[in-house]
C-alpha cells in the first residue's frame, strides 16, 4: 500500500508514458504529486482512498485526463480549480463527505458527461455549472444541505437529487430538450412537486420522448390509485392525444428497480377500476412515466380504428393512467420508428422505472 506519494516529483517525473493510474484502497495515501508528471495519464482512480487531504492543483491543467474517480476519499475537502480539463468525461466525487463546495470552474468543458457529487457536503450549486454544456449526469443525492437547484446545462439528460433533505425547490424544466429522468426521492421539503413533473412533461410530450420521474408523496392528490385501471379510448386517441401518463405509488423507495405493469386489449368499451381496498395516500413515493404512444406502435393489437379500451395492472402498489392530448401533431403509428437511444438510462443495465408487458414481451421505460 502506498503511503506517500509525494516523497519526490522523480517518480512522477519518470512515468511520461503512463495512461492508467489506479491507487483503489490507498487508505494511507495523503496527497498527490504535480500531475505535469504525467502528461500522457488518461484514468486516474483513487477510490476510497480514505486518508487523501489533498489534490495537487496541477490535475485542473490537466489536458489528456479523460476519467477521474475518487469516489468516498472521505478526507477530501476540496478539488482544485478546473482551468484546461478539456478531455475529461467523468468525475467522480461521490461519498467525498467533507467536500463543501462544488469544483471551481473557469473554462468551459465540453466533454464532461457525468458528474457525481452525491453524498458530499455541498450547500450550492454555482452558476459555473452552466460551463459544463456537454453535462448529461448528474447526481446531487445525499447532499443534505443543498436547498435549491439552479439552472442546468441544456444538455442534461438525468437529473438525480434524492434524499436532499433541505431542498425546498426546483426551477423550471420544460426548456431542458434532452432531460427525460428526475429522482426526487426523499426530498420532504420539496415544493411543487406536481410543477415540476408538468414542467417536464411540457417539453417530453411535445418531442414524442420517454419521460421518468420519481418524487415524494407530499402533496395530496385527487386520482385514484388501484392495481387494476381499464381506460377507454376516445374515438380520436391517436390524433388528439400523445401518449400516457403513469403513476405507481409505493412504499418502496429503490429506485433503481423496475416495476411491472401488464396491459392488454379489452373487448368492453367502459373504464373501470378494480379497489383493492388499500389506503394508497398513505404510500410515501410516486413514480411516473410517461408513454408516448409512438413507442409502442409495434405493439400489434394497437390499432387507431380498433382499438378502444387498455387494461393495466401492476403487483407493486397502486396504479393511476391518463391520457396526455397532444400539442403538436397527430400520433402517427406508421411513421418510422423514432431513435429513443440518447433517452435511455445508462446507469443501471436492465433497471428502468418500469417494465411494460404485452404478448410476453416486454419494454422498459
Amino acid at each position: 500500500m502506498i503511503d506517500q506519494w509525494s516523497m519526490g516529483n522523480k517518480y512522477a517525473n519518470s512515468l511520461p508514458n503512463l495512461k492508467i493510474l489506479d491507487l483503489y484502497g490507498s487508505e494511507n495515501l495523503i496527497t498527490t504529486p504535480d500531475f505535469e508528471g504525467l502528461p500522457c495519464l488518461e484514468r486516474l482512480i483513487l477510490w476510497c482512498c480514505r486518508g487523501l487531504e489533498e489534490i495537487h492543483p496541477s490535475i485542473g491543467y490537466h489536458k489528456r485526463l479523460v476519467f477521474v474517480d475518487m469516489k468516498w476519499c472521505t478526507a477530501l475537502k476540496s478539488f482544485p480549480p478546473i482551468i484546461h480539463m478539456k478531455k475529461l468525461e467523468t468525475l467522480n466525487l461521490l461519498g467525498c463527505e467533507q467536500l463543501q463546495q462544488f469544483p471551481d470552474i473557469q473554462s468551459n468543458m465540453d466533454s464532461l458527461v457525468t458528474l457525481h457529487l452525491d453524498s458530499t457536503n455541498i450547500e450550492i450549486i454555482p452558476p459555473s455549472v452552466g460551463r459544463l454544456p456537454g453535462l448529461k449526469f448528474l447526481n446531487l443525492s445525499n447532499c443534505r444541505n443543498l436547498v435549491e437547484l439552479p439552472d442546468l446545462p441544456s444538455s442534461i439528460a438525468i437529473l438525480k437529487a434524492e434524499d436532499c433533505d433541505s431542498l425546498e425547490s426546483v426551477g423550471d424544466l420544460s426548456d431542458y430538450k434532452w432531460l427525460w429522468k428526475v429522482s426526487l426521492q426523499g426530498c420532504d421539503k420539496l415544493i411543487g412537486g406536481e410543477r415540476v413533473l408538468h414542467s417536464m412533461l411540457e417539453g417530453n410530450a411535445a418531442k414524442d420522448r420517454f419521460m421518468s420521474v420519481l418524487l415524494p408523496v407530499v402533496e395530496s392528490s385527487s386520482r385514484i390509485f388501484t392495481r387494476l385501471v381499464t381506460l377507454q379510448l376516445p374515438s380520436n386517441w391517436y390524433s388528439d392525444f400523445s401518449g400516457l401518463l403513469l403513476f405507481l405509488r409505493n412504499n418502496d423507495r429503490r429506485s433503481g428497480l423496475g416495476y411491472r405493469i401488464d396491459i392488454k386489449q379489452e373487448t368492453s368499451t367502459y373504464g373501470y377500476s378494480q379497489e383493492s381496498g388499500e389506503d394508497w395516500e398513505q404510500y410515501k413515493y410516486e413514480r411516473v412515466g410517461y408513454v408516448p404512444f409512438n413507442s409502442l406502435r409495434h405493439i400489434p393489437w394497437l390499432n387507431p380504428t380498433y382499438t378502444k379500451s387498455i387494461s393495466f395492472q401492476t403487483n407493486h402498489g397502486g396504479l393511476n393512467v391518463e391520457l396526455v392530448r397532444s400539442k403538436n401533431k397527430t400520433v402517427d403509428l406508421n411513421e418510422n420508428p423514432i431513435d429513443y437511444s440518447e433517452c435511455w438510462d445508462e446507469e443501471y443495465e436492465n433497471r428502468k422505472t418500469f417494465e411494460i408487458m404485452y404478448d410476453s414481451k416486454c419494454q422498459k421505460i
